[in-house]
């Protein structure tokens, strides 16, 4: 811990004051009052894997650096907390969290910048806290670090939590430094501790939560990755049609050294490869379509598919029979040969000849008698 005395206290002949109180942390350098504050921390994390059954080498045995972070952490002019968590794992400069608290209330604190979406219950807990060595699958299909706004509070004495992110939005376990379209994600998360003003009570340290996450991503598509690091699984030749929803239940528990955790994550959406063999048109045709929509409607809703079902007509039962009615007279057939000289009212000749129909006749010379004059 680094910490300045008061001018007062350095005057020869005084002894040295204690270090003020909540100043435990390793290395901490802030202000008499606490209202300015740096403090400075670092994560390690080294590994060491090794495949005990791998006859075709797909594993790599080696000793690996899985975390090196440092971090920066503090508040100024007392509302304002910050927090810079940067790794320089694998020999490539990270910066994984970067963001400004400003703390107007316990029910009201506004975050900007980067840091992990509100979303899995295993993500947001802090790395360090964690006992295994790498985080469960849930969060290889749950957002993981985003850009953008949140909002978030204590109610009730701390029995209600409540997150709420505008975010450029990431696909699953995915964490981004920039956007790549112009929708952006929304993620909510609520989280219920009845009993946690009553320490005594057996149940003071259950929770109940639940999050939600809905936005229009790119058609990158992430791969998931075991615990040993390996690729188990990815999307070969295909892209995301773009709409994405994850919603997830969680629960914990914890009671003196025991403590325990649940989730459940969905993430769904729809994959260019699938929604074109569904309908049996070619990939290329629902680009095109997609870029078609946007255009006419730049700023309308991004298009998407509409469910048609086409029923076959009802069989009509025929109606009842009904005296015929007397048909009418046909239609004078055209004479062959025969010659129609008509003179109009301005003195203007017509003459028809040949094979004329009796109703074009009278059309054309309802015609010309109305325009007042023959071609």
């Amino acid at each position: 811990m680094l910490w300045a005395q008061p001018a007062a206290a350095q005057a020869p002949g005084d002894s040295t004051p204690a270090p003020p109180t909540g100043t435990s942390p390793a290395f901490v350098i802030q202000s008499d009052n606490g209202d300015n504050r740096l403090q400075f921390g670092v994560v390690v994390q080294s590994d060491g894997r090794f495949a005990i059954d791998d006859p075709q080498d797909q594993v790599l045995d080696t000793f690996t650096l899985r975390r090196f972070r440092g971090i920066a952490q503090g508040r100024v002019a007392r509302y304002f907390d910050f927090y810079v968590n940067v790794d320089f794992a694998g020999g490539i400069v990270n910066v994984r969290d970067a963001y400004f608290d400003t703390i107007f209330s316990p029910a009201f604190h506004l975050r900007v910048g980067k840091t992990k979406a509100p979303f899995s219950y295993d993500r947001n807990i802090l790395v360090v806290n964690t006992l295994l060595g790498e985080r469960g699958l849930t969060t290889t299909v749950a957002p993981d670090r985003d850009i953008g706004v949140q909002l978030m509070g204590d109610l009730a004495g701390a029995r209600l939590s409540y997150a709420v992110a505008l975010t450029n939005g990431v696909v699953d376990g995915g964490s981004s430094d920039g956007d790549t379209n112009e929708p952006k994600d929304v993620t909510a998360r609520i989280i219920a501790r009845p009993w946690t003003r009553s320490p005594d009570h057996f149940l003071s340290g259950l929770g109940l939560s639940v999050a939600a996450n809905a936005g229009t991503h790119g058609p990158a598509l992430p791969s998931f990755v075991s615990v040993g690091r390996q690729i188990f699984f990815s999307y070969a030749g295909a892209a995301d049609s773009g709409r994405r929803s994850r919603w997830s239940p969680q629960a914990f528990y914890y009671r003196g050294p025991f403590g325990t955790y649940t989730e459940y994550v969905r993430s769904s959406g729809a994959i260019v490869k699938d929604v074109a063999r569904r309908f049996g048109i070619y990939e290329s045709l629902l680009y095109r379509w997609r870029r078609l929509m946007r255009t006419a409607a730049p700023t309308g809703g991004l298009p998407s598919f509409v469910p048609v079902t086409i029923t076959p007509e009802p069989d009509r039962a025929e109606p009842p029979s009904l005296p015929s009615a007397p048909s009418p007279s046909p239609t004078p057939a055209a004479v062959a040969g025969a010659v129609l000289e008509v003179m109009l009212p301005d003195g203007a000749r017509v003459r028809l000849e040949g094979a004329v129909d009796p109703t074009l006749a009278a059309a054309v010379l309802r015609v010309l008698a109305t325009s007042g004059r023959a071609p």
